[in-house]
């Protein structure tokens, strides 16, 4: 349903990350690899790339690849600051020192 929801609101032209995060999400549930990476693709050379690339990187820890994980936030962190959002780096990068802490590196 949530699929649904999402893909009429992408046909009536209401596009956003948030619909976006959700197609993902729903893919990810689904086990749906090739959905995920057409929605994270979607964010790459957009000031949303780290946000894109950020939610990339969860669905690798979740999934126990935590070396790409963390090779694909420290992506999501550079994204940031090139688009000069230096509070979403430094919250990635936080959240990565968490991750790191609970997983181990």
């Amino acid at each position: 349903e949530a699929r649904s929801i999402a893909d009429q609101a992408v046909a009536q032209k209401l596009d956003s990350i948030g619909i976006r995060n959700m197609l993902f999400v729903v893919a990810f549930l689904r086990g749906d690899q090739a959905a995920m990476d057409r929605e994270s693709a979607r964010g790459q050379g957009t000031h949303e790339e780290s946000i894109y690339l950020a939610q990339k990187a969860a669905s690798q820890t979740a999934r126990g690849q935590l070396k790409t994980a963390n090779e694909t936030y420290r992506a999501a962190v550079t994204s940031a600051l090139r688009s000069d959002n230096k509070e979403s780096a430094a919250s990635m990068q936080a959240a990565g020192a968490l991750r790191n802490a609970n997983y181990g590196d």
